[in-house]
């Protein structure tokens, strides 16, 4: 049975909000992959990711932040939480083992492709040079 199934998300809304990251985060340690928990607010996504990196460790679980900024407005994007929303979906789209965390208002943010690879890290090294061509499916520097 995991966790995703329809048998397990009954049990789940009858316990009480405390119990909810342990039994999420004993589901994920009994076969860990790549687990999207939804929440109702921004809040309860704080304190259920929180809740549950102090079971699991704060590198299996992450958060998928709500961006406080709209499109169209001159309000600039939170770039702390841009990245964390990019390295939560590269996550969950390259089948990381991992918890991530998020509130369905933060969910309905439009994202790019999976097969985009836009959130894809960008890893630079000291002495390594950049490839002068982009390699396929990526974007040119």
């Amino acid at each position: 049975m995991t966790f995703g199934e329809s048998s397990m998300r009954e049990p789940m809304r009858r316990l009480e909000s405390s119990a909810r990251p342990f039994l999420a985060s004993a589901q994920f340690s009994r076969s860990p992959r790549p687990t999207l928990v939804v929440v109702a607010g921004e809040d309860a996504a704080i304190a259920f990711a929180r809740n549950m990196a102090a079971y699991l460790g704060e590198d299996r679980v992450l958060l998928f932040p709500e961006r406080a900024d709209t499109p169209f407005s001159p309000k600039t994007p939170d770039a702390r939480k841009v990245a964390r929303r990019m390295e939560a979906a590269f996550s969950l789209a390259c089948g990381r083992p991992c918890v991530v965390v998020a509130s369905a208002r933060a969910l309905i943010r439009m994202m790019p492709p999976k097969d985009s690879l836009v959130a894809a890290p960008l890893v630079l090294e000291a002495g390594v040079e950049l490839a002068d061509t982009a390699r396929e499916g990526e974007a040119a520097l």
